[in-house]
């Protein structure tokens, strides 16, 4: 009887440190500046050292670009196809394709194409890149190959003020890009302008299904694209301490110095 005592008692110790254990939030702990995810949960984290990592959901190793800094400073990553990855070099006007196992495919020097100086790049649903020229105030459709298949009227002859274009994303066959102090501009498939979207001063933005979300004023910001208002959430983040904040309809990615972890977004609902 003893014995069963003492061995009640020894579980029920075991629980009770159990249950004062913090788990470990960190999905991968490391010295990261920039992090990406796919549609296939893999994620991408460039290292201080520009190593760019591919890992799977559950954070094992799947890929190693180490040849970025041979490029360049990396600008952007565009995984929403991840069979053909677009890695884009602001300072160097330059676009790498990637494979799904991080292996060069191509390169192309954007001012051999005419464009002296692009300021965002993304991925377009048939393969081809979206390439916005700042310096002709335009956004381009290129094909991979390097041939300009499309482009826009110049953005002074549409717009009273010219936007400063930094970030572009393809969704739902509209294309959305970012100027910071004016809004999301959306465009269709031709680059006919659509509408302009009031959000400002949101860093992160990505786009899913009808909703634009990013991270303002300390809080991850929702804007609902049917209903068109604007849902801030609960949680706070200290900017001091992250780099960068990505927010998903389950969850939301954090990046600070420690690492990658991610948290519930039930809790900023």
């Amino acid at each position: 009887m003893r014995a069963i005592f003492f061995i009640l008692f020894f579980l029920f110790c075991s629980f009770l440190k159990a249950q004062n254990t913090q788990p470990d939030t960190y999905f991968s702990k490391g010295d990261y500046t920039f992090f990406t995810k796919d549609v296939l949960d893999n994620m991408y984290v460039l290292t201080v050292t520009d190593q760019l990592k591919k890992m799977s959901s559950k954070g094992d190793s799947l890929a190693v670009f180490n040849n970025v800094k041979n490029y360049g400073k990396l600008s952007t990553i565009d995984v929403s196809n991840p069979l053909n990855i677009v890695v884009f070099y602001k300072g160097q006007n330059k676009v790498v394709f990637l494979d799904q196992f991080l292996h060069v495919k191509n390169t192309l020097i954007l001012s051999k194409l005419g464009v002296l100086s692009a300021s965002a790049v993304c991925l377009a649903f048939d393969g081809n890149i979206w390439v916005y020229d700042d310096f002709e105030n335009k956004i381009l459709r290129v094909s991979a190959e390097g041939k300009i298949m499309s482009a826009t009227t110049n953005f002074r002859e549409i717009f009273n003020a010219l936007p400063t274009i930094n970030w572009m994303q393809e969704n739902n066959g509209l294309l959305y890009a970012y100027d910071s102090t004016q809004g999301v501009f959306a465009f269709d498939f031709y680059g006919s302008f659509k509408t302009l979207i009031p959000i400002k001063n949101w860093k992160f933005i990505s786009v899913l299904k009808n909703k634009i979300m990013g991270w303002g004023q300390k809080h991850i910001q929702e804007y609902d694209m049917n209903a068109k208002t604007i849902q801030s959430g609960k949680m706070t983040f200290d900017a001091s301490t992250i780099r960068q904040v990505v927010a998903a309809e389950k969850f939301i990615w954090i990046l600070d110095d420690k690492g990658l972890r991610k948290i519930s977004n039930k809790d900023n609902k």
